[in-house]
């Protein structure tokens, strides 16, 4: 799914959340209106209460086949209508601060925080001055105020209203927030994926050569700053082609792949080996201290590599020719050292194969 679906999905599953708890405010909010409008009588904001709860239990019923920003748009309405409608009719003791406040929040998380700050100056404006008429005297009560503050009736709908209105709140952002984070996961292990894609090969799992020669290029840096030694060993298959050609690509995969444990198996936690392409390899030594340390791992590889693999009942095996070279004995650069390495190898090839060679140092 591409980044853009997922978001749109999250905004999608946060509207029907919000949508939810609306109609559930809604459901609440009946009841406490015609209780309300038999006490005080039949107010404008009544009327709207019971027109706006109808729309949202309408809403909620066909949330599923409604589009995204037609859920947006009835929810802010709804909100930002009963809001200042009542904060008009009953000033504080309307539930016009906490409509806006949810208004303001699902304008913000679905359209950003500039248009949020936006609806909260304009918000901000039209309060204030709704506020002022009221201190004005522009709008008065339309009962009375002392039974209207000692009555139940007066004081339910505002706890109701609050308590909804902060759940509503509550659950859409940590929704959206968790929303965001599954996605922000899922986005970074991707990228970890395509980086690990990038730098490995798909079959053996080993680095590639961009990755190796990145190694190595630290080995190297590192080695020249502390005076140590780093070589580079060029390995290829002997034999290998003709396995393939005989038993097909299958075997040859395989023959990689185990060629490829019992490299890793045969070097240090330190050291790097990988697959350059086809049947070639490049292994880092790392702290070499002597040319019989690196003899004795290149005749630990040959005879790891020449022991025989199983496929499909048949025995199949090959060899490995090993061509070796040194820093700073041979090369003064990560390239330099890979090509003095390579060349060695080749010189192994034309003299009998399965064999291993150093700079300047001929194996028996």
């Amino acid at each position: 799914m591409l980044l853009e679906d997922r978001i749109s999905k999250i905004r999608a599953d946060f509207l029907i959340r919000v949508t939810t708890i609306l109609s559930m405010l809604a459901l609440i909010g009946l009841p406490c209106s015609f209780v309300h409008a038999l006490e005080f009588g039949w107010l404008p904001i009544q009327y709207l209460h019971v027109g706006a709860s109808v729309w949202m239990l309408t809403t909620y019923a066909y949330r599923h086949r409604l589009s995204s920003n037609f859920l947006y748009i009835s929810g802010v309405t709804n909100l930002l209508l009963v809001g200042l409608t009542s904060f008009i009719e009953l000033g504080v003791f309307g539930i016009g601060y906490y409509c806006t406040f949810a208004a303001v929040l699902i304008i913000t998380i679905m359209r950003g925080v500039k248009k949020g700050l936006i609806s909260t100056v304009v918000l901000s404006i039209v309060l204030g001055g709704i506020g002022s008429a009221w201190s004005m005297g522009h709008f008065t009560f339309p009962f009375d105020y002392s039974i209207y503050v000692q009555s139940f009736n007066g004081w339910i709908p505002q706890f109701v209203v609050f308590f909804v209105i902060v759940g509503l709140m509550a659950v859409s952002v940590s929704t959206y927030v968790s929303g965001f984070k599954k996605l922000v996961n899922d986005v970074n292990q991707q990228k970890k994926d395509h980086e690990y894609l990038a730098n490995h090969d798909a079959l053996t799992g080993l680095p590639t050569l961009r990755l190796a020669m990145d190694r190595l290029n630290i080995a190297i840096s590192l080695a020249r700053r502390e005076q140590r030694k780093v070589a580079a060993l060029y390995l290829d298959l002997d034999g290998f082609k003709l396995i393939n050609d005989t038993h097909g690509h299958d075997a040859g995969d395989q023959i990689l792949q185990s060629i490829s444990l019992r490299i890793q198996e045969t070097m240090r936690t330190s050291d790097t080996a990988c697959r350059i392409g086809g049947d070639e390899f490049l292994i880092i030594l790392n702290n070499v201290d002597d040319y019989p340390s690196i003899d004795a791992t290149c005749q630990r590889l040959i005879a790891a590599i020449g022991e025989r693999i199983e496929y499909q009942g048949n025995a199949l095996q090959v060899g490995v020719s090993i061509g070796g070279a040194i820093f700073p004995d041979h090369a003064h650069d990560a390239k330099s050292l890979r090509h003095a390495a390579d060349k060695e190898m080749y010189s192994v090839k034309k003299e009998g194969k399965n064999n291993f060679k150093i700079a300047r140092q001929n194996a028996a």
